[in-house]
């Protein structure tokens, strides 16, 4: 039942204009997964709960089921690469269909849209997920405002290209806080966010050794994970290294780069 109203969050999520313009035209399959793990990162997030590799098997359900009825098309070859792209009025028809077939998505359309973030909020309590500071697990957001709405996102059709010069910087910084939070047994006492944190700072990484990248993707992978270090740790090497981090990707990725 549990992974019912978390699909549902996440066919809610990619009906969002940004994840729209996204997927507009033909993306690489490299970035397919991480494009939908990035829109439940969302969701979770406009609800002030942080997401970061949880539910991944959820995720590759619905992509599994979208494939499966052709909303997610693939075309591509050894030579060319292998590349993806949604269509969208699919799409749109297997998720209106879903509401009127799925008995949980049934009981949200009966109940009213607080009913899925009251599900999703027990949900993240049950399993532990960590809230923003200040945040209130027990407050109800509208479900238009979970699909919807959120934090300052770089549009999502933005591609940003970076000199060596501005990879090169990024990546340093990137490698001296990899090196301040290796150290460290946890993150704010916590195990998992430490690995979850450092899994984040290298695929960001990976990310940069392309010739270009999409800012919305970057800020999907790093923006949270660099709040919440700046928060825990403004006075010390390692929260004062996040923010030169998380100032350089705001002059040079969300910003729009150069």
């Amino acid at each position: 039942m549990k992974e019912e109203y978390i699909k549902l969050l996440l066919l809610n999520s990619i009906r969002r204009k940004e994840f729209v313009a996204l997927t507009q035209t033909w993306l690489p399959e490299s970035e397919l997964s991480a494009l939908f793990n990035g829109a439940l990162v969302h969701s979770f997030s406009v609800l002030e709960v942080s997401l970061e590799q949880q539910y991944l098997d959820v995720v590759a359900q619905v992509i599994a089921t979208l494939e499966d009825e052709g909303v997610i098309l693939r075309e591509g070859d050894e030579y060319t690469g292998k590349y993806f792209r949604i269509d969208h009025a699919r799409k749109d028809f297997f998720i209106k269909r879903h509401k009127e077939q799925n008995p949980i998505a049934q009981r949200v359309e009966v109940l009213g849209p607080p009913s899925l973030v009251a599900a999703i909020k027990k949900i993240a309590q049950e399993d532990g997920l960590v809230a923003f500071a200040g945040a209130d697990l027990g407050s109800g957001d509208s479900l238009e405002t979970v699909a919807n709405s959120g934090p300052g996102i770089p549009a999502s059709d933005r591609i940003v290209y970076l000199n060596d010069n501005q990879t090169e910087e990024i990546s340093a910084v990137a490698d001296e806080l990899i090196s301040a939070i290796e150290p460290e047994n946890s993150i704010d006492g916590d195990v998992d966010e430490r690995s979850r944190i450092l899994a984040q700072l290298n695929a960001a990484k990976e990310l940069l050794r392309a010739t270009s990248l999409r800012a919305f993707l970057m800020y999907e992978t790093l923006f949270h994970a660099l709040n919440l270090l700046i928060e825990k740790y403004r006075d010390k090497v390692l929260g004062q290294v996040a923010a030169k981090l998380l100032d350089l990707l705001i002059e040079n990725v969300f910003g729009g780069g150069k």
